[in-house]
């Protein structure tokens, strides 16, 4: 009889540490070192939240968020390190290696339908930072020049990746706006075909090894100041035109007062 009255203790506890479903499903994160990621709480609005529990795939509760409150840090590796936002969602600042693996939010609801979202979370080094100046409806290539990569994943300046790469001009769209104006090349480098203004901001390319992680190279890409071809000919043409009619009216003044 003892028995079957710590079974259901346990059962007990065990609904009401375990979400009923999963929120969404499993989500990648990608950061770099000297960056800030953020696990972005999506699926219900902040007045429905009571708590939530962020726990780490080796069942470490590392913190709890409430909405419009205080984070509380449970774990000392992440003090002064994580930050809430008003809706309770969590933000790392610089994150480090230690961090990667499975972060699970167990969010508990007022009306009791709790559930979870799982955050797959990979901090990678930094490989270069590189400024690119590219002028309207040329073509811009984000070179990496890292060794021995498997592939790259691209993300663009709205912050969603949009393509991934891999050497030998291997090339997976994954952005509409990019339909037809993307080109691998041999070595996992990518290509963005007729820059236009949105096209313009920071790029960031996750570098896979083999082996596992690599590093992020980040690019901000500008357009180029200065006249095109075709207002610099309109500008001749027009001082050209100015200086001719001048000539033209001395010519007649001339003619006029010397006859």
């Amino acid at each position: 009889m003892r028995n079957l009255s710590c079974w259901l203790i346990l059962l007990l506890h065990l609904q009401f540490i375990v979400p009923e479903k999963n929120c969404k499903k499993s989500q990648p994160v990608f950061a770099a070192h000297g960056e800030t990621v953020t696990l972005q709480v999506t699926v219900v609005e902040a007045k429905q939240i009571k708590q939530i529990f962020w726990v780490t795939s080796r069942g470490v509760h590392i913190a709890t968020s409430q909405p419009n409150n205080p984070l509380e840090i449970r774990e000392e590796f992440y003090e002064g390190r994580l930050i809430a936002f008003s809706d309770g969602s969590l933000i790392i600042k610089d994150p480090k290696m230690e961090d990667s693996g499975i972060i699970k939010a167990t969010i508990y609801l007022l009306d009791g339908e709790d559930c979870s979202e799982t955050y797959n979370l990979t901090v990678f080094g930094k490989c270069e930072n590189l400024e690119v100046h590219v002028s309207t409806g040329r073509n811009v290539t984000l070179n990496v020049k890292e060794l021995n990569i498997a592939k790259v994943m691209w993300e663009g300046p709205r912050g969603v990746i949009f393509a991934t790469t891999k050497p030998g001009g291997y090339i997976d769209p994954q952005e509409s706006r990019y339909n037809e104006r993307l080109a691998g090349s041999h070595d996992g480098s990518l290509t963005i075909l007729k820059v236009s203004a949105p096209d313009q901001g920071i790029y960031r390319a996750f570098v896979f090894t083999p082996d596992g992680v690599g590093c992020v190279c980040v690019y901000t890409v500008s357009l180029a100041e200065g006249r095109s071809s075709t207002s610099s000919s309109i500008t001749v043409c027009v001082m050209t035109g100015i200086v001719c009619g001048l000539a033209a009216l001395i010519s007649m003044y001339v003619t006029l007062h010397f006859i």
